[in-house]
């Protein structure tokens, strides 16, 4: 008799549970049909790093699924900035936002003690742990920096440690990302209301305000780009948008899709900006030049990963007082090619005004 009790009272506890779970699921958008029935072939990456991390996970996600070519994959990501990098991409079936707070990574206490298991408390209370074979939860760092400095244990490139997380032999993987034809029409109408003008991309920010660049230094760098014949086109989020400063006098696009600023950057002829998701777009684009600042300790770590481009790194702190000529001397070998190619170094006559609402119109 009291046997079968507690039989009935864990079947009455799994009924709850399966619920609750039910009921989130909902809540997160994830419906039945969205999980396939055979748990043996399904596995979850939960990657709860930021859009920079997410632009690297793709290639190294690509050999994952290569080597695992019957494996259904998907991934909880940390916000919608994260799951937009996935659009199109052939390798994943199904990416939610994790709706918990982002761990503390670079604390290893925090992390240790009391992140991860969340995570993995968030998981099992919501059935994850039992519908997938296998669940990763890359880390890549949960120690600050310098200690990976001393220690020399963090490997040449962050993609490294990404790739240790999955299992995958450790190289330099290319991006993979999917722009469509949509993307395609949409910068080349932006370019065509720009009147073809030879044009650099600018991304000056970062999400962090102490690593952006400094407000005099971008209006200097605006400046020599047009006295150069050159165009500065500033791109961004529309977070972002509220940095922008009129006295810069440059033409901008904030909220762009992900898609249309690679095929901008496609047809730019350098970039320009902090070491941030913008500049791996730009790597992913091969344009023929970056410049890419950065006060890491060891900027080469994080660096975009390119086929076709040449990339000029520079460690620094943005908002120096040095960093301005840095940059400017970076540029010095890109601008004076551009003013070969002209024949001319007369300034640009760009109304930025005029034209700023027209592209502003083809914002996504």
């Amino acid at each position: 008799m009291n046997t079968l009790v507690k039989r009935e009272h864990n079947l009455d506890a799994r009924s709850r549970w399966e619920v609750r779970a039910s009921s989130h699921r909902r809540a997160c958008g994830i419906s039945q049909s969205d999980l396939t029935p055979d748990s043996k072939t399904r596995t979850l990456i939960v990657y709860l790093h930021g859009i920079g991390d997410n632009i690297m996970l793709t290639g190294v996600l690509k050999e994952y699924k290569r080597r695992n070519p019957g494996e259904t994959l998907d991934l909880f990501v940390l916000n919608e900035g994260c799951r937009c990098v996935w659009t199109n991409n052939p390798n994943v079936n199904k990416v939610w936002i994790y709706p918990e707070p982002q761990p503390h990574f670079w604390n290893p206490l925090e992390f240790y003690g009391k992140s991860l298991w969340r995570v993995r408390s968030y998981l099992r209370r919501h059935g994850y742990l039992t519908e997938y074979a296998k669940v990763f939860i890359p880390a890549i760092q949960t120690f600050p920096e310098i200690l990976y400095h001393v220690s020399g244990s963090y490997g040449g490139h962050k993609i490294y440690r990404i790739a240790r997380g999955l299992n995958v032999p450790v190289k330099d993987y290319e991006y993979d990302l999917y722009p469509n034809m949509d993307n395609r029409r949409e910068a080349e109408s932006i370019v065509s209301a720009m009147g073809d003008h030879d044009f650099i991309i600018l991304h000056p920010f970062s999400g962090d305000p102490k690593k952006g660049f400094d407000d005099e230094m971008i209006g200097g760098l605006i400046n020599q780009l047009y006295q150069m014949q050159l165009c500065p086109v500033i791109v961004g989020s529309r977070a972002e948008k509220c940095q922008l400063l009129d006295k810069w006098k440059a033409v901008s696009f904030f909220g762009l899709s992900f898609g249309t600023v690679i095929e901008l950057l496609r047809k730019a002829v350098a970039f320009v900006g902090t070491d941030s998701s913008v500049a791996h777009l730009a790597g992913f684009a091969n344009t023929p030049d970056l410049v890419v600042a950065s006060s890491k300790l060891k900027p080469e770590r994080y660096c975009p990963v390119s086929r076709g481009s040449r990339i000029r790194l520079l460690k620094l702190r943005p908002w120096s007082k040095d960093a301005a000529i840095t940059v400017t001397q970076a540029l010095d070998g890109l601008l004076a090619r551009s003013t070969d190619r002209l024949g001319t170094t007369q300034n640009v006559h760009f109304d930025h005004k005029n034209l700023r609402p027209i592209l502003d119109s083809a914002s996504v």
